[in-house]
């Protein structure tokens, strides 16, 4: 397993985190192991780095773009 560790900066509330963690759902092999609300960062556990790519799309469409830390 790979980790990914990201800042998403519309994240503001526990609605946010429940629309993240859905979004991870989505993905086959992919799943949040980590949010933090209060420095906006959240770790995602996936089964290969190329999953990133499906987890960055999908985040981006819902309005939760990540940024790189």
């Amino acid at each position: 397993m790979n980790e990914k560790k990201v800042k998403i900066p519309n994240m503001t509330c526990n609605h946010c985190i429940m629309h993240i963690r859905d979004v991870a759902r989505q993905v086959e092999g992919v799943k949040v192991t980590e949010i933090n609300l209060n420095t906006k960062e959240v770790t995602f556990s996936l089964e290969s780095p190329d999953k990133w790519v499906s987890i960055s799309h999908n985040l981006k469409e819902k309005g939760y773009p990540a940024e790189e830390i």
